[in-house]
């Protein structure tokens, strides 16, 4: 018996070989048997502007794998709101696996199989009063059943949007 394909962690494959001759002789059976051993892993990748004005947005963008040759089960990733920010409405996607409750995003991806990918994305808007320099750091997780799972962050630095200038305003008598 040949398998194809995926193997699950603890399958088990059976190889019967039969050799026999044109002449009538008695055949020969080889039989084997291999249980897989097989995992799979989950990667993890955030991306987001280097820099960006007080009060501007920033979009989020995260970007997900899962390697190996077994399936991954429950997976989610999650993402906390960060601080001196706010979330932007309706920007979650995609949103059919999208929920927020209080500061943390969570995307429900269910199972996936080895060679599973794609992209999650959100926008949070800075405070405008953020003083110029201000970091803005962020972690996404990816988690599933089995308990493996991975982190990404990124930090965007945030620039002043003030203008301010001086003026002469003496008057000469």
């Amino acid at each position: 018996v040949i398998t194809y394909g995926i193997n699950y962690n603890g399958t088990i494959i059976t190889n019967v070989a039969r050799v026999f001759d044109g002449n009538g002789g008695v055949p020969a059976l080889a039989l084997t048997t291999s249980t897989v051993s097989s995992d799979h892993n989950l990667t993890i990748k955030k991306t987001a502007p280097a820099s960006v004005g007080a009060g501007s947005l920033i979009g989020y963008s995260i970007d997900y794998n899962v390697s190996g040759g077994e399936l991954a089960s429950g997976v989610m990733i999650t993402d906390r709101i960060p601080a001196n920010t706010t979330y932007e409405p309706n920007s979650c996607q995609p949103s059919a696996s999208c929920s927020i409750v209080g500061n943390v995003i969570t995307w429900n991806l269910g199972n996936l199989l080895p060679g599973s990918l794609g992209t999650v994305q959100f926008m949070a808007r800075t405070d405008s009063a953020l003083a110029n320099g201000s970091a803005v750091t962020n972690t996404a997780r990816i988690f599933e059943a089995s308990g493996k799972n991975s982190a990404s962050s990124v930090t965007t630095r945030v620039g002043s949007n003030a203008n301010l200038a001086l003026t002469d305003q003496r008057t000469t008598v």
